[in-house]
């Protein structure tokens, strides 16, 4: 599962994209552990293709990526957190597309 995390903090809202094959609510608590800010699921995308639709996600938004205890973590705007689910959903597609492709070749 794909997941979007949202960390509020005084003066900042950062965003880690991840990949999971446990819930999300336990990754975001396990996370917690550590972390000043408050810690929210606000969006979940299922996929066959987990690992790559998520390398795929945080390449497409690197421009925005911070320096905050690893590599997932983003400064994303509004638009970008409503349509996350869209953008997952048409990575999820285009893998689709490629999986089947490569059993005609």
């Amino acid at each position: 599962m794909i997941y979007l995390i949202e960390c509020r903090r005084d003066y900042e809202t950062v965003y880690k994209i991840g990949f999971s094959e446990k819930s999300p609510m336990r990754r975001s608590e396990g996370m917690q552990t550590g972390n000043d800010g408050e810690l929210i699921v606000i969006n979940r995308f299922e996929s066959k293709h987990g690992q790559q639709v998520e390398r795929t996600i945080q390449r497409f938004f690197s421009h925005k990526k911070i320096n905050q205890g690893g590599k997932e973590w983003f400064r994303l705007d509004l638009e970008d957190v409503q349509n996350f689910n869209t953008l997952c959903q048409k990575v999820e597609n285009n893998l689709n597309v490629l999986s089947q492709n490569e059993k005609f070749l």
